[in-house]
């Protein structure tokens, strides 16, 4: 499965892979992406995008500066979820949209073309 992938790629797989199985947390994530495969968060989202076009993820995670994003490929679309945000019982309801409308905002600018949905864990 990993035949085909490029050393960035299977860095991002293997740390993924760490955190679906809840031994790092987002923190963690974070480092392990910049310092160690020393791999810009920016890049992240085109190899996951890449993933996930290959075939080779149907969910991963990424981190953005307020949560990560399940993404999901579902038939043509993709759908991204917002899960384990950082004080979400804090948040008021207006906030959570406003969250999600600058998640939105954020991946259209990578040009990303996602659906948005919040997960409350």
């Amino acid at each position: 499965m990993l035949r085909n992938l490029n050393a960035q790629e299977v860095a991002v797989v293997n740390t993924i892979d760490m955190a679906g199985q809840e031994k790092l947390t987002a923190m963690d994530v974070y480092n392990s992406l910049q310092s160690s495969n020393k791999i810009a968060q920016s890049t992240v989202y085109n190899i996951l995008r890449r993933l996930v076009h290959k075939g080779v993820l149907r969910k991963v995670l990424t981190l953005s500066s307020d949560a990560f994003y399940e993404i999901k490929k579902i038939k043509r679309s993709k759908h991204i979820s917002y899960i384990y945000p950082r004080k979400i019982t804090e948040l008021t309801d207006a906030r959570l949209d406003i969250l999600i409308s600058q998640i939105a905002a954020e991946l259209d600018a990578k040009m990303l073309d996602y659906e948005i949905s919040l997960i409350l864990k």
